[in-house]
């Protein structure tokens, strides 16, 4: 993790470095020009403070402080080439208080190193289980009308409990606070005993980050295809809407919410399409870089646009999610998700009488996530 630079300053220490070595006592202007340029620095302001540095060390050639905190200012500038020099000009010096010289050690190797590369991917492996992995009816048995009898589900249309293994692998090219990213997703999932139900998820998308004084999130959209059981399933076109504000002075505490809209259409059944509409409000909780707690719930709708069996769905859905970095490349997730639906309509009114399905589903899961950059914050 790195220091910031703030921290890395002690203002006091660098004052009595820049005077003990100047061997000139500091005019009116250039203590103002230093003062202006240390503000800047402090408001993270990096441009501003190197131009009046240089200006401080413009007209004192000898004040040693100024050049340290162009060291810095360059660090917080992202130009690691010149601000190595700077330290490397101040390193050689033969009487360097001790205390300076492992600041610049310590700015070096944590603070100021050249900028990570914004191509960044992962790779993943997890493990899970689901209480109802195909959608079943809740009921074990429904009356028909018609016939005025009830009839007992089989064994394989009940709800079937599995476990499963995850492997994911990305690969992003990462937006700024303001800015454009974009890459792939893939991922596959293996059920330890229902192998008609192993999935292979493929996905490209776009995103745009904003981030304001008050306000951050992202807008991305996506399009995915979905393989199930070996055999191509469903293409969705999909676009999701994040947006967080910090709610506590320390700002540990996060609130915002999450929209999104996705476009279904099935491969094997192409008279079959449905779009699915899910708002939910979130709550983070960020204690420190290494540790994030996420709680999440809301309203899911899943309309049939075209020829589903069943018609539409909808109910509250709810999940919780624990992050933790205890290296800067790897990190442990766990995550559970409940979701209540129920059909709005029955299948056949006139044959299945009010029969519905309630597709209700509980999903935990544990990954280990390692990352190709040092950024997985």
């Amino acid at each position: 993790m790195k220091a910031p630079l703030s921290f890395l300053r002690p203002a006091f220490l660098i004052a009595a470095f820049g005077t003990a070595f100047s061997g000139t006592a500091f005019s009116s202007g250039e203590d103002r020009l230093y003062d202006d340029a240390i503000r800047s620095l402090a408001e993270s302001n990096p441009e501003g403070a190197i131009s009046g540095l240089k200006e401080v060390i413009r007209l004192n050639p000898q004040h040693l402080g100024a050049k340290l905190d162009l060291g810095l200012a360059y660090c917080q500038a992202n130009d690691p080439a010149n601000a190595d020099r700077i330290f490397s000009d101040l390193r050689q010096l033969p009487m360097l208080p001790a205390a300076i010289g492992e600041l610049i050690d310590y700015t070096r190797k944590n603070s100021c190193g050249p900028a990570p590369s914004r191509w960044q991917g992962y790779a993943a492996l997890g493990a899970g289980r689901t209480n109802n992995l195909n959608q079943a009816p809740s009921a074990s048995s429904f009356f028909l009308p018609p016939f005025g009898i009830f009839v007992e589900l089989t064994e394989a249309s009940r709800p079937r409990k599995d476990a499963f293994r995850n492997t994911e692998v990305s690969m992003a090219y990462n937006a700024k606070d303001n800015g454009w990213g974009g890459g792939a997703f893939f991922q596959r999932t293996n059920h330890a005993h229902s192998n008609d139900y192993d999935t292979s998820l493929s996905r490209i998308f776009l995103n745009r980050r904003f981030r304001s004084d008050t306000v951050y999130g992202e807008t991305m959209g996506s399009i995915g295809h979905l393989v199930l059981g070996g055999k191509s399933y469903l293409t969705a076109a999909s676009i999701d809407t994040l947006a967080m504000t910090p709610v506590s002075a320390d700002k540990a505490w996060h609130a915002g919410g999450i929209a999104s809209l996705s476009d279904l259409r099935y491969q094997t059944l192409p008279d079959y399409r449905s779009r699915i509409v899910e708002t939910r409000g979130r709550l983070k909780w960020q204690p420190s870089q290494n540790l994030r707690l996420i709680g999440e719930a809301g309203w899911s709708n899943d309309v049939a646009l075209a020829g589903r069996p069943g018609g539409n769905r909808s109910g509250e859905v709810a999940q919780f999610c624990l992050r933790w970095i205890p290296r800067e490349k790897d990190s442990l997730e766990m995550l559970f998700r409940r979701t209540r639906l129920g059909d709005d309509n029955a299948y056949s009114p006139a044959f299945f009488g009010d029969a519905r399905r309630n597709p209700n589903q509980r999903n935990w899961y544990v990954s280990w996530r390692h990352a190709l950059q040092d950024t997985l914050r």
